[in-house]
C-alpha cells in the first residue's frame, strides 16, 4: 500500500493505492498539514532518464544441437531493459515480408557481495546480469514464411518449442557472456523453463563505430 499526504477540494488527508493500481483514492482525515508540499499547486515535470545505448554482435549457440545463430543486440543499456535482438541472415538483419524479425531481451542486474560505484561499468568493471529472451508464438509463425528451408530448419533447431530462454552471466562495455539457467540454479526461474543442464550460450562483443 502506498500513502501520500495531500489535499483534495480543500480537505486534508492522504491519497492511497496498491502499487499496481492504476489510480489513487483519497481518504479525508482533517489533520492539519504542518509542512509545505514539495510542488505546491504545480504538476511534476516528467524527466526523461539519461540513456546510453550500445550495440553488440555475436552468437546465440545451442549446445545440444551444436548449432548457432549470428545475432545483433540493439539498444542495450546498463540501466534500462529491454533491448532488441536481430538475427543475421547473409550478413543482414533477417526480414520477412520486408519487416525485421525482432526478439526482445529482458534483463536486470543481480546482487553482488561488494560495493561498487555508480556507473561502475564505465570503469571497465563487469555487471552481473540475469535475463530472458522471449520467443512469442507469433515469431514461430513468421519463421514458417521463410523461403530458405535450410535456414528455417536452423531456426527451428535453435528455438524448438521454447517460449523463453533464461540466461545469467556478465556484461561489460567490451562484451556480454551468458549461459542458460539450469535445473541446478534454484529459484531463479520457473522449474518448467529450465533443463537439467545448460543448453544455450550467448557470446557477444561490443560493436565500436
Amino acid at each position: 500500500m502506498l500513502r501520500v499526504e495531500g489535499q483534495q477540494n480543500g480537505e486534508s488527508g492522504y491519497f492511497y493505492k496498491m502499487i499496481n493500481d492504476s489510480a489513487w483514492e483519497f481518504q479525508k482525515t482533517g489533520h492539519i498539514i504542518n509542512r509545505p508540499f514539495l510542488l505546491p499547486d504545480k504538476s511534476a515535470k516528467k524527466i526523461e532518464p539519461f540513456r546510453i545505448n550500445y550495440e553488440f554482435t555475436g552468437i546465440l549457440k545451442k549446445n545440444d544441437t551444436k548449432t548457432s545463430l549470428n545475432i545483433v543486440l540493439n539498444d542495450f543499456n546498463f540501466i534500462g531493459s529491454p533491448c532488441k535482438i536481430n538475427i543475421l541472415y547473409n550478413g543482414k538483419k533477417l526480414k520477412i515480408s520486408n519487416k525485421e524479425l525482432v526478439l526482445f531481451f529482458h534483463y536486470r542486474h543481480t546482487l553482488v557481495k561488494r560495493k561498487r560505484s555508480v556507473g561502475y561499468w564505465e570503469n571497465g568493471d563487469f555487471a552481473n546480469i540475469r535475463g530472458a529472451i522471449v520467443i512469442p508464438d507469433e515469431y514461430r509463425k513468421e519463421i514458417e514464411k521463410l523461403e530458405n528451408e535450410d535456414f528455417k530448419l536452423l531456426l527451428k533447431n535453435i528455438f524448438g518449442t521454447m517460449n523463453v530462454i533464461n540466461l545469467h552471466g556478465t556484461a561489460s562495455l567490451k562484451g556480454i557472456k551468458m549461459d542458460e539457467l539450469s535445473f541446478w540454479d534454484l529459484f531463479r526461474a520457473p522449474k518448467d523453463e529450465k533443463a537439467f543442464n545448460s543448453r544455450y550460450l550467448l557470446n557477444l562483443e561490443r560493436k565500436f563505430n
